[in-house]
């Protein structure tokens, strides 16, 4: 019959087999954590170098369309827009239909709905309905 030091010896034995396991499985965790660590350094420097040259190049692009883009015209005033709104209904007779100016129809629209002008035949004519004063 085994003594109960022969069992303690036996139990031994596993144990510091699994101590060396686990010994060996933390190098290995520790040199994993170290590769890890190497990459993230790697990646973030290299992300950082292509942040900075790719931040650069915007803006660089930025500043050239902001250099080649036309300022916007200045807006009509009020009473300049009423003034060719005025002169362009002075192109329409009352009587005779006239087609449009410019061949198109292009800006009739707001005039035909706001009682301006009125479509008669392949033209327009001129309604007795007056612009309001500014």
């Amino acid at each position: 019959m085994p003594s109960r030091t022969d069992a303690l010896i036996v139990a031994i034995g596993p144990l510091k087999t699994l101590r060396r396991i686990a010994d060996d499985y933390e190098r290995r965790a520790a040199v994993i954590r170290e590769a890890i660590v190497a990459i993230n350094g790697h990646a973030t420097a290299s992300s950082s170098r292509r942040a900075t040259t790719t931040i650069d190049g915007a803006l660089r692009l930025d500043a050239a369309r902001r250099a080649a883009k036309p300022k916007p015209a200045k807006k009509k005033s009020k009473a300049e827009r009423r003034r060719a709104t005025v002169a362009f209904l002075g192109l329409f007779d009352r009587d005779t239909p006239r087609p449009h100016p410019g061949g198109g129809g292009r800006g009739m629209g707001p005039l035909l709905l706001n009682g301006y002008l009125k479509r008669k035949g392949d033209g327009y004519v001129r309604t007795a309905k007056e612009l309001p004063p500014l």
